[in-house]
């Protein structure tokens, strides 16, 4: 059996956002008390996202996850595969409640979903929506790129999927999973920072 934010296990309706509560803060990044059971290094994820229209959004759901791979001295990494059943966070493309809803991720133990901020999770699920007006979106220099806007909310909810909730203190306002989209719009990011690879090391430790 597969051990399995509009975001949330409480849902908040934000603005063109991705929708979770915060919980516990610790320095610059905020993580719910859970996480995956396992590590997330040399594990695997499953791409299952249709083309949505102007979003080529197979390709930029491998490179919002390899932004992560990358990141410096952290354990994660999550190798694309075609057997669902083996994977440790699936992604999907489905038509949301609301076209402001960019993403929501779920967290799983089997075939029951389960709250990140008091329990564990064998895998998470991320549905992006393929109603979201991601190509009206723009950055900070008024330049619209669709697959960016994709690119970015994407990799907001691989954060969630690895353990992180949101930044709700607007000193933190440039960090990727700050709670309201304008981490891109304002500033233009749509890559882990180094508040999220603090974050992710705090988790699951460093690589090296």
């Amino acid at each position: 059996m597969k051990p399995v934010v509009k975001i949330f296990i409480t849902f908040i309706p934000l603005i063109l956002i991705l929708l979770l509560v915060p919980t516990s803060n610790s320095s610059a990044y905020t993580r719910f008390h859970g996480k995956y059971t396992q590590t997330p290094y040399n594990t695997y994820y499953w791409n299952g996202v249709d083309q949505i229209p102007t979003i080529n959004a197979p390709l930029y759901v491998d490179n919002a996850m390899s932004m992560w791979n990358n990141t410096s001295n952290t354990r994660i990494w999550m190798v694309k595969t075609t057997n669902q059943s083996a994977s440790i966070l699936d992604f999907h493309s489905k038509v949301l409640e609301d076209i402001n809803i960019l993403g929501r991720t779920t967290w799983w133990v089997g075939n029951s979903t389960v709250d990140p901020k008091t329990t564990n999770w064998y895998w998470a699920k991320v549905e992006m929506n393929k109603n979201s007006p991601y190509s009206s979106i723009p950055n900070p220099k008024g330049v619209y790129n669709g697959n960016i806007v994709f690119a970015a909310a994407v990799a907001h909810e691989i954060g969630h999927a690895l353990g992180l909730a949101h930044n709700s203190s607007y000193f933190d306002i440039d960090t990727l999973m700050f709670f309201d989209f304008i981490f891109y719009t304002d500033y233009g990011i749509y890559y882990p920072t180094n508040d999220e690879i603090l974050g992710v090391r705090n988790i699951y430790g460093y690589l090296y």
